[in-house]
């Protein structure tokens, strides 16, 4: 699809993409980097149960609201947690991420295991267990009524204990 509703900057679209391929490269090119926050994509609307379980879980009303993320996210997440991420070294608890990942985000915020609060009263852990375990942080924008991500990434599995039967 790649429909764009958005004013084009330079060869580049910003604003509002509406497929998550055509944002991902967009995001990740040299242009989309410099645009940062100004490129995104809603992924999901925010479902009344889901609303009512981070209410629940971490005080934060989101009724109403949608899942959004901006270019400036992808940047961070990849190159954080990424092929030769920085924070790879730092956390050798951490799997790679790749672009591929980025698609499990919104049966992560959807669907997940667990909902907390952190120690920022804007911010939300949503946390997953797909082949390991998922970590999603995403930060209000109560301007926007969204929920957007700030980080993103897996932890490797545990090794299943050994047992006389294995």
């Amino acid at each position: 699809m790649g429909a764009i509703m958005a004013a084009e900057v330079n060869g580049m679209q910003k604003g509002r993409y509406t497929d998550m391929q055509t944002f991902v490269t967009a995001a990740l090119s040299s242009e989309g980097r410099k645009m940062g926050r100004s490129i995104y994509i809603d992924f999901a609307p925010i479902s009344d149960a889901a609303a009512d379980r981070i209410q629940a879980e971490t005080g934060i009303d989101v009724h109403g609201w949608g899942h959004a993320i901006d270019g400036s996210a992808v940047v961070h997440i990849l190159n954080r947690h990424g092929a030769n991420g920085t924070a790879l070294a730092d956390f050798p608890n951490q799997d790679t991420l790749t672009v591929e990942d980025l698609n499990m985000i919104p049966d992560v915020v959807e669907q997940p295991d667990v909902i907390e609060p952190t120690n920022n009263s804007r911010r939300i852990r949503f946390k997953k267990r797909i082949d390991g375990h998922v970590v999603l942080v995403e930060e209000t924008r109560s301007r926007f009524d969204k929920l957007i991500p700030v980080t993103f990434w897996k932890e490797k599995a545990a090794a299943s204990p050994r047992t006389s039967e294995t």
